[in-house]
């Protein structure tokens, strides 16, 4: 029996496409074959492709021995990385035959910045850095479930890396080097507005997660009167996906301080991850009869965490409303200093 993957934690936002891989009337896609002249079209070239990005990311960092400030920068420097990365297979998804050399352009740049940077999945670390990890789970597992021998499954690999780094570098600018580092390592933050506008971007960030799974791989259709879904694509990918991402967010929303608000949710999306597994890694069918049965459930689960969501207040429990202020109201719960609740430290879950 296989284990199950309980730290691959990897999360996706909807976030604009160069190539509009999941749309049924995309645009012309970039052709598939070898070589291209932008890197990675030779052995020489994507030894010196590679070479570089290690020159970029910088020297090797142990996270026991790390400042605060090293990890900021390292997510910085991985910022650019993925940066020059993305901008590098772009060019090279649009050259004929392009688009081998695209896949390894993304797969080299988060091999480099995996191994630049040491850190414990099961405690994790840094946003970008946990992110680089999961991508290369994810990543592979994609790779294991698509048919390679179908047209388009190196266009939705391809897809997906290039969704991946864009989510990579939107987290690293907005959430992990402005909140995550600091709410992580212990440091204090300013002010205790800044605590509550971090909570609130985290949980939209593990919202968008879920959209990405639903709007990305799935669309409705009516059959005799009501809205069933279907997956574009294998449904194999989409219920992978699921499975992992439903993982994921259920992670995400029960390691930080507020987490006890999201129990109900967290154990929803929990148990369906471990239903999903059963489904897709070991064929037990006493959930899921078959996969129409998974996709639809797991659709319209997400839907129900998604629209849950919104009415949670961090600071004040049990208390309902939009945010549309993109703001929490305070009930005396930050402290004045800035630090965290109690000792000045985020609870170890």
């Amino acid at each position: 029996m296989k284990t199950r993957q309980a730290s691959l934690l990897v999360p996706f936002i909807a976030l604009s496409l160069a190539l509009p891989v999941f749309a049924q009337d995309a645009p012309r896609a970039p052709k598939e074959g070898g070589g291209t002249g932008a890197g990675n079209g030779t052995g020489g070239e994507e030894e010196a492709s590679i070479e570089e990005m290690r020159k970029q990311i910088g020297e090797f960092l142990n996270e026991g021995n790390a400042s605060v400030d090293d990890i900021l920068s390292w997510c910085s420097r991985a910022s650019s990385l993925f940066t020059n990365a993305q901008r590098r297979a772009r060019i090279q998804s649009q050259k004929n035959t392009g688009i081998p050399s695209a896949i390894k352009t993304y797969e080299d740049a988060l091999q480099v910045a995996n191994q630049s940077l040491t850190f414990d999945p099961s405690k994790g670390g840094s946003l970008t850095r946990m992110l680089v990890y999961r991508g290369i789970q994810l990543n592979l597992a994609l790779k294991a479930k698509l048919d390679p021998t179908q047209p388009r499954t190196s266009i939705t690999r391809l897809g997906f890396l290039d969704e991946y780094v864009a989510f990579i570098l939107e987290t690293e600018r907005n959430l992990d080097r402005p909140y995550y580092v600091h709410y992580h390592y212990n440091r204090p933050v300013s002010n205790p507005e800044s605590v509550a506008s971090f909570q609130l971007k985290y949980v939209d960030y593990a919202k968008a997660q879920l959209r990405f799974a639903n709007d990305k791989f799935t669309f409705p259709v009516t059959n005799e009167g009501r809205v069933e879904y279907r997956t574009m694509g294998r449904e194999e990918g989409y219920l992978k996906v699921a499975e992992l991402v439903a993982l994921y967010v259920a992670f995400d929303l029960s390691h930080n301080y507020w987490g006890n608000l999201y129990r109900t949710e967290v154990g929803l999306l929990d148990n369906h991850s471990k239903n999903l597994y059963k489904f897709n890694e070991e064929g037990d069918r006493s959930i899921f009869p078959d996969k129409d049965w998974a996709v639809n459930d797991s659709r319209m689960l997400f839907d129900r965490v998604i629209s849950a969501l919104p009415g949670l207040c961090p600071t004040n429990p049990g208390k309902t409303h939009p945010h549309s202020d993109g703001k929490c109201p305070s009930d005396g719960k930050y402290p004045s200093d800035g630090k965290y609740p109690s000792d000045g430290k985020r609870p170890r879950n």
